[in-house]
């Protein structure tokens, strides 16, 4: 009994080395045209035999003598914050002057707007991919066209804002601020709900995927839950230092947190 599971483990040991050496076979020759395909197969044959230091070699071979980035994009300073349009094509990127530039992926400049006096902070493209909204130290958060044209601004926050939020439906959006406030806005500018959240800055904010519920950090280590009407539905506690970055899991069911004192946490 013992000799045919050592045989049967055999033989499921050599499948899975015939399959990871063709699979790294395939990757060095895709390696001339497409380095970046070739890493993926190469990291699927190491899947099927993470111990074999041949396939560990050529993996680390394959990084050393490629390049992997498209586009090396400059800008005239510090770029605070990046955003992906959901097409996939083009980016935009605010800096510490308050501009935001916008390129195509072939790295082409489609736009150069000078936003925000005293300096940008964060932008995000919305969900249905039509504007960019940008905020700064000049406590406004605008919506732009990703073509430039200012469609609406936001203001009322007392100090700089640090987080924005589109809602999934892109039909809503929440600013937080250095004054501890939350604010909810239609895109017309219609103010929802202020809501006096966090002891401190407002670093991070995202929206539960049902549109319903979204999610707030602050300089207080807290994460707190809210409904859309502005009603705090659960407070997390479990960092050590100023809550800087939230994400939803696509079912919402999880929520992601991110910390200064070094941690994530799984919620």
């Amino acid at each position: 009994m013992a000799f045919a599971l050592v045989i049967s483990l055999l033989w499921i040991k050599t499948k899975r080395n015939v399959k990871a050496n063709a699979l790294v076979s395939q990757a060095i020759e895709l390696e001339r045209n497409d380095a970046t395909q070739a890493i993926r197969m190469a990291q699927l044959a190491l899947s099927k035999s993470p111990l074999n230091k041949a396939i560990q070699q050529i993996l680390a071979r394959i990084y050393a003598e490629n390049e992997f980035y498209q586009h090396t994009i400059t800008a005239d300073t510090a770029i605070r914050q990046i955003a992906i349009a959901p097409d996939g094509k083009r980016f935009a990127a605010i800096d510490a002057e308050g501009k935001w530039l916008s390129w195509d992926v072939q790295g082409q400049l489609l736009g150069r707007i000078t936003a925000h006096q005293g300096g940008g902070s964060t932008l995000d493209f919305s969900p249905d991919g039509r504007y960019i909204l940008s905020a700064g130290e000049d406590k406004q958060a605008i919506l732009w066209t990703v073509e430039g044209e200012q469609k609406q601004v936001f203001t009322g926050h007392r100090s700089a804002i640090h987080s924005i939020a589109f809602s999934g439906d892109s039909k809503q959006i929440i600013t937080g601020s250095r004054d501890g406030e939350i604010r909810h806005w239609d895109l017309d500018g219609n103010l929802l709900k202020t809501i006096s959240a966090h002891e401190g800055a407002v670093y991070a904010l995202t929206f539960a995927p049902d549109n319903q519920y979204f999610a707030s950090g602050g300089f207080d280590s807290q994460i707190i839950l809210w409904d859309t009407t502005g009603q705090q539905i659960q407070q997390f506690t479990g960092h050590e230092d100023r809550v800087l970055a939230l994400s939803f899991s696509n079912d919402g069911q999880f929520l992601l947190s991110g910390s200064r004192d070094k941690t994530a946490i799984l919620w």
